[in-house]
């Protein structure tokens, strides 16, 4: 990586001196007698090109560099997936043998279960789920000859780049719970009355004992 940074060096130094060049000529063409200084003017002419050569040739030797590594990541990504590729189509290859080969081992314990489950025939839960295990094992096995078949595709699929590398299963995430924080008063006092209702509530009593009260009751006369 050091030559990308000297070649930056280098042609940011030419274009600086090419700048230079290029405003003194101007300079010259606009305050100089044009028809008297024509050895200065080629000498200006032949310093801007020199300048714009020079400039050019770091920039041109920039982007072939930079062209170069370029290449040489893009080589170094493709390895890394053909390795990654290779590494999941070996995985998903792997699984699908340890399917196979636990696949008849479980469609004959089903079909050994649903046999065992249907000599009670006068029990009706029984005779239900001696059907209901008949009927998965049968569906579990022609399902699976047709996931299988496409995941065998997939494996050479992966490998060549023609299909996604299978993503990883999310694991669980972990959910964190705080214990809610009880405040316990004295052993003596109710939880409930620790506070006064009245007193929170800021309700004024009034006393109205002295004053005269006259009640009227009407008795039934026999």
């Amino acid at each position: 990586m050091r030559a990308p940074r000297r070649l930056n060096s280098r042609h940011a130094t030419a274009d600086a001196a090419f700048v230079d060049a290029k405003s003194k000529l101007q300079r010259h063409n606009i305050e100089a007698d044009l028809d008297a200084d024509d050895r200065a003017r080629a000498k200006l002419e032949a310093s801007l090109a020199a300048c714009a050569v020079t400039r050019d040739g770091y920039a041109d030797a920039l982007t072939e560099v930079r062209a170069k590594i370029a290449s040489a990541e893009q080589t170094l990504a493709d390895e890394r997936s053909a390795g990654e590729r290779k590494a999941a189509s070996e995985n998903l290859a792997r699984d699908l043998d340890a399917i196979e080969r636990a696949l008849p081992d479980y469609l004959a314990a089903g079909r050994h279960l649903a046999d065992a489950f249907e000599k009670i025939h006068f029990h009706f839960e029984s005779g239900a789920m001696a059907r209901f295990v008949g009927n998965a094992a049968a569906q579990v096995e022609v399902a699976a000859g047709f996931a299988i078949a496409e995941l065998r595709s997939m494996v050479g699929a992966i490998r060549e780049g023609a299909a996604a590398i299978p993503t990883r299963k999310p694991e669980p995430a972990k959910v964190t719970m705080s214990e809610p924080t009880v405040t316990i008063g004295p052993a003596h006092i109710s939880p409930v009355m620790v506070t006064d209702p009245l007193a929170s509530a800021n309700f004024q009593v009034i006393d109205r004992s002295a004053e005269a009260r006259t009640i009227e009751l009407e008795v039934p006369r026999t």
